[in-house]
């Protein structure tokens, strides 16, 4: 069991770093602060990444 959920927290950190890397709604600054955050976080930091791109609107605002 530690194994598997080893395995699920290693492929987050991953997808992670490489959704930040791929970004485009922040900064380089803004990528670097979430790299940061993901890296002082290994367990917490890509959750909150895709918690945080999931609430985060994309596109145009609606008029």
């Amino acid at each position: 069991m530690v194994i598997v959920a080893g395995a699920i927290a290693a492929a987050l950190f991953i997808c992670a770093l490489i959704s930040i890397a791929r970004s485009k709604n922040y900064t380089p600054a803004g990528r670097a602060l979430w790299l940061l955050v993901v890296f002082a976080l290994p367990a917490l930091g890509p959750m909150l990444w895709f918690l945080r791109r999931a609430s985060s609107p994309t596109g145009p605002a609606p008029s």
